[in-house]
């Protein structure tokens, strides 16, 4: 299953509950200067859904990345999946 998130132009803050095989995607916000991710349990990080399973960065559990101006992430899809874990929580903060 893949989900997409607020794709908006307003600053936001989301949280997202994944399962087990569940893809998350949001975009970096061409109007934005900072992302803040946190995720709470070992999560797959890359810039397609396919790199999912070969070319990604893996995030640990209790993670927090900050991504300060400029945003060169801006136009892109960022997609996560849990690495190990059956539940976890993506919390994204765009502004």
């Amino acid at each position: 299953m893949i989900r997409g998130f607020n794709m908006s132009s307003v600053a936001n803050i989301s949280r997202y509950n994944v399962v087990t095989a569940e893809q998350a995607c949001f975009q970096g916000g061409i109007t934005f200067n900072r992302l803040i991710i946190r995720v709470s349990e070992d999560t797959r990080m890359a810039f397609s859904a396919g790199e999912l399973s070969s070319s990604y960065l893996t995030l640990s559990g209790n993670t927090t990345m900050i991504i300060d101006p400029p945003n060169t992430l801006s136009g892109t899809d960022i997609w996560f999946m849990l690495d190990s874990a059956s539940t976890g929580v993506i919390e994204v903060l765009r502004s």
